[in-house]
């Protein structure tokens, strides 16, 4: 017989599951056959947690950077410390975050959305996390990067930077994704750029190009991340590489196809469209 009691709200509205067919987590999560999550608590009582999810645990793992990730790292050019700003918030992420446990990742089957949990007195408490995506499915919470370990767990490996700068960081997000972390409304937050594809040095500038879901977007790198254009195509960007110029190609429907082009040059630290 199982030996938990069933609380009270839970059976209310959720009903018995009929059978347990799976144990995660030393036993404390347990998925129904219907499908349901549930946890233990410390008091011995089975709580519903989710319905209709997949549970998947989180291991401690450690990750090399990608060849092309790692070159990128050796390319990029530093811009000076923290700004005091970034320095302060910082501070209070990870010495907030620093000694959570993150126990593992929920995802509801008709939602792409993971959620993220640790451990707290009386049951989990799930925490903020930021979907990276990409191969890896991977995920930013606690100051940690999760990565999707062949679809039946997570491994969380330390955060890489590969780029310091005053008013921002990038990090790297799992396969060849990058990650911006900056300061916003006094805390650090954390926002995926897209898939590296590359990076181009001229004679007065440093420019990333990343790959969006459907698009293309060039950065202008320097002490703060500055987008300058999109474009829908690949090799979408002619960047002159004595002066920094950059002409943009994009397309418009209507009663055909009309190629738009956009030049941008680089004056006193920024970027213009002439």
């Amino acid at each position: 017989m199982f030996q938990y009691q069933l609380d009270r709200l839970s059976r209310k509205y959720f009903g018995v599951p009929g059978i347990f067919v799976e144990g995660y987590c030393d036993g404390h999560i347990l998925k129904s056959k219907e499908g349901d999550i549930y946890f233990i608590n410390d008091k011995e009582k089975i709580y519903l947690l989710a319905k209709n999810a997949d549970v998947y645990p989180i291991c401690i793992a450690h990750y090399p950077l990608p060849q092309i990730i790692e070159d990128l790292q050796d390319k990029l050019d530093s811009f000076g410390p923290y700004s005091e700003e970034m320095l302060s918030a910082h501070f209070a992420y990870y010495n907030e975050n620093m000694e959570k446990r993150l126990y593992f990742v929920l995802k509801y089957k008709n939602s792409f959305e993971p959620k993220v949990f640790i451990w707290m007195p009386g049951g989990y408490q799930e925490i903020p996390s930021v979907y990276i995506g990409g191969i890896s499915k991977a995920i930013i919470a606690a100051g940690k990067l999760l990565l999707s370990e062949n679809c039946y767990r997570y491994n969380s490996i330390k955060m890489k930077r590969l780029l310091l700068a005053p008013e921002y960081i990038l990090f790297w997000g799992g396969e060849s994704q990058l990650v911006k972390s900056y300061v916003n409304n006094g805390k650090l937050d954390f926002v995926p750029l897209g898939r590296f594809v590359r990076l181009t040095k001229t004679g007065v500038s440093n420019l990333l190009e990343v790959k969006e879901e459907n698009k293309f977007a060039l950065y202008h790198i320097s002490k703060t991340l500055n987008l300058i254009a999109y474009t829908p195509f690949e090799n979408g960007f002619e960047i002159d590489e004595k002066n920094g110029k950059v002409i943009t190609h994009a397309a418009i429907m209507s009663c055909g196809v009309q190629n738009i082009t956009r030049t941008y040059v680089y004056k006193k630290g920024k970027y213009k469209k002439t």
